[in-house]
């Protein structure tokens, strides 16, 4: 975990480009571009106001 970490840190791993945030009514969405390889990890918002100060990625 913790060279992870460090490839993060050096650039050498942008996970940022791994993960895609969705509304909680594009489930369907999330799971086709999850089955096609679009994106590796779906990550369905489902309380929008819920850490609302905080960007997402």
């Amino acid at each position: 975990m913790t060279q992870l970490i460090q490839y993060h840190k050096s650039g050498q791993f942008p996970f940022e480009k791994l993960v895609k945030f969705y509304k909680f009514e594009q489930i369907n969405e999330a799971s086709a571009d999850s089955n096609n390889g679009s994106t590796i990890k779906p990550i369905l918002i489902v309380d929008e106001t819920y850490r609302s100060d905080e960007p997402l990625i």
